[in-house]
């Protein structure tokens, strides 16, 4: 082997640190320190700029696309079907409770009224919080169809205000709300899947008392 450093020992090359080699191969690729230090302080601060732009650029598309999306499966998905189930039952079978340790489809309207009005209105508003959560479990009915799904619906308006106007520094400051500690996220991430899993827990009962399909996706293709 010809080494390219006269009077240095070839097999000594290998030792080198890797820096040293590199700088003694190629010395064009390498500028004084001094220099180098001004020209990524240079380009530092203007990827620092960049990014911070495209930062809070992105932040606020997360949190629009956030607020659209639990707007959507609240007031677009799961509040539909509600109402529709309701539509198809007479008070007795609203109220009706498979056994003493169930819920009817009735105390889960209540309980979906307490939830968003604690979680959202009180939780995110900082209204004042009144629940009675129990309350909703405990009663029996029969409270008529009608006034159950103003009641949801009105419910529903009432925090349609709040979850709109959070801006996306609330979404990272904890509150407390119910006995838990909480962001603004995890409120909105909470409710939205409470809203879902009882709104699936009311569309199973209300086929089981008609024994037909509640036809939520009637005309949509799925395939």
């Amino acid at each position: 082997m010809i080494s390219p450093f006269p009077g240095i020992n070839p097999g000594a090359i290998n030792y080198l640190p890797q820096v040293i080699f590199s700088q003694l191969m190629f010395p064009s690729a390498f500028t004084h320190p001094c220099a180098m230090d001004s020209q990524r302080s240079s380009a530092t601060a203007t990827h620092n700029s960049q990014f911070t732009i495209h930062k809070m650029a992105d932040s606020q598309e997360i949190h629009d696309a956030l607020i659209r999306e639990v707007i959507f499966r609240l007031y677009d998905e799961s509040l539909p079907r509600i109402v529709k189930c309701l539509g198809q039952l007479d008070d007795d079978q609203i109220w009706w409770r498979p056994n003493a340790s169930s819920n009817s489809i009735g105390n889960l309207v209540l309980h979906l009224c307490g939830n968003v009005r604690q979680w959202i209105y009180s939780g995110l508003g900082a209204y004042p919080d009144g629940r009675d959560r129990q309350s909703e479990f405990d009663e029996t009915g029969p409270i008529d169809r009608e006034t159950l799904i103003l009641n949801l619906i009105s419910t529903m308006e009432l925090i349609r205000p709040v979850i709109s106007s959070l801006s996306k520094e609330e979404l990272l400051r904890r509150r407390q709300v119910q006995t838990f500690q909480e962001t603004g996220l995890t409120i909105l991430i909470h409710v939205t899947e409470h809203f879902s899993y009882h709104t699936g827990q009311i569309g199973y009962i209300t086929k089981m008392l008609l024994d037909r399909p509640l036809g939520y996706y009637g005309g949509i293709a799925l395939e």
